[in-house]
């Protein structure tokens, strides 16, 4: 146990350092972030929105300037670098949490849950947003709301592990005030 949690102080701060960089990497690379948003004229990617319609994919993408394929496939790939990052960090945090204070067992197993669905939705977004892309302007509306779903889904997952976790760290936190209190008296 003591192994683990040494690896786990050595994963966690390398994790995020890993995810801000990969995720300046995304956003910042003129081949990334910044060409989605200036060949969408603005719109910026998918999967950024908490949801979007087939006119507005059929808008951004039939009136795409460039080569949307190749935009959209660097994109991913930096994209999927975050990913990685990301999900460590994220699986991490919780673990770490959990082995100093097992009490917390259903707001532990929430966080980790969400942290592996939202990298699931994740995938499998980036990839129907690529399956757009690349039929244009062949796709059906159930595809956009596929993809529009993926999305949605991906970040509520975000938001429920953002919320687990705080959780996780405020219960744990009052626990190890109680004992310190009860050590006192």
């Amino acid at each position: 146990m003591k192994k683990l949690i040494k690896i786990l102080k050595f994963v966690i701060p390398i994790g995020f350092v890993l995810t801000v960089i990969s995720g300046a990497l995304l956003f910042f690379l003129p081949d990334a972030y910044p060409n989605i948003v200036e060949g969408s004229n603005g719109f910026g990617p998918f999967d950024f929105k908490l949801s979007y319609t087939a006119d507005a994919v059929m808008t951004v993408l039939s009136h795409f300037e460039g080569d949307k394929e190749s935009a959209y496939t660097t994109f991913f790939v930096y994209d999927y670098i975050f990913l990685v990052c990301y999900t460590i960090f994220t699986f991490s945090v919780p673990l770490m949490i959990y082995i100093k204070d097992d009490k917390h067992y259903l707001l532990f197993r929430a966080a980790v849950f969400s942290s592996i669905m939202s990298m699931m939705f994740n995938i499998l977004e980036n990839l129907c947003i690529m399956n757009l892309v690349k039929v244009t302007p062949f796709f059906t509306d159930g595809d956009v709301n596929l993809s529009s779903g993926l999305t949605a889904l991906k970040w509520i997952f975000t938001g429920l592990w953002l919320l687990a976790t705080l959780f996780l760290i405020i219960a744990t936190a009052i626990d190890h005030v109680k004992k310190g209190k009860a050590k006192k008296e």
